[in-house]
Formats: structure tokens, C-alpha cells, sequence
């Protein structure tokens, strides 16, 4: 008889045991999942990518711009894209295309196939207009306001 008693204490000790070693693997396993989730979320907002646009303060420069001939002297079209790519027509038959790039919060850089680099300044950038200065570094620098082109 203490055999089956001894071995009845021993099962149920035996299940007490195994019961209480998976409810703490239950809520192991739930901590678990829950840093998890929460690593997860924590890494993909860190991830991300940032709203704001690589073109900074210029992002509102991509587009067409034009200039009439009695404000400048003779009538200029230019367009910016955002992938770098640069157009400008200057009265009926100067055309040229080439690149642009930032340079800082205030200049951008024009390189086409007759300049190896000039800087422009552009300032009182808008949704409908701009001054850019071709020549910021001339003893006379010439800053002509463009509006936005339809």
C-alpha cells in the first residue's frame, strides 16, 4: 500500500511540476513575443525612411520656370527634375541641357556641356516664384525672378 502511495504523490507531483513548467513557458513565451513586438515596431519606425524629400530646400525648384524678355532682357524657360536633370532655352535658339546638384541651403551647382560647374544662388523660393543669380560672385550679380511655368 505505501508503494501506491508513494507512487500517487510521486504523479502528482510530477504533474504539479510539469503544469507549473509550461505556464511559465507560456508567459516566457508571451514576454518573448511581446519585446519582440515591440523591438519589431520600435526597428521598422527607426527604419523608415524620412518623409522629407533628399532635395531639401529645393524640392519645390523641380518644375519649369520662365522669365519674360522685358524683365530680363530676353525671354528664358528652365526646368529642373528631380533626378538631377537640368533644361534651359534662352531667347529662340540657345538651348542646352546638362545637370544640377545642391550645393548648400542656398546654392546649386549647373553643369551643362559648355560650363564645367557654375554656382547659382536661389533665393525666395515658392510654389509660384523664385530669384535665382546667375553670377552671386561677380562685383555685378544679376538676380532674375522666374515664375512657376504652367
Amino acid at each position: 500500500m505505501k508503494t501506491k502511495n508513494t507512487l500517487f504523490t510521486i504523479a502528482t507531483a510530477s504533474l504539479f511540476v510539469f503544469a507549473s513548467c509550461g505556464q511559465n513557458a507560456d508567459k516566457t513565451s508571451e514576454s518573448d513575443k511581446t519585446e519582440t513586438n515591440e523591438t519589431t515596431k520600435s526597428e521598422s519606425a527607426s527604419s523608415e525612411p524620412e518623409s522629407k524629400s533628399q532635395l531639401g530646400n529645393f524640392e519645390t525648384l523641380v518644375g519649369n520656370w520662365t522669365v519674360d524678355a522685358a524683365t530680363a532682357g530676353l525671354q528664358m524657360d528652365i526646368s529642373f527634375t528631380d533626378d538631377g536633370q537640368f533644361h534651359q532655352k534662352m531667347g529662340e535658339s540657345h538651348n542646352q541641357s546638362g545637370t544640377w546638384e545642391i550645393v548648400d541651403d542656398q546654392h546649386i551647382k549647373i553643369v551643362t556641356p559648355s560650363t564645367e560647374g557654375q554656382t547659382w544662388l536661389v533665393t525666395d523660393l515658392n510654389d509660384e516664384s523664385v530669384n535665382i543669380c546667375w553670377n552671386p560672385d561677380s562685383e555685378k550679380p544679376k538676380t532674375i525672378p522666374f515664375q512657376r511655368a504652367e
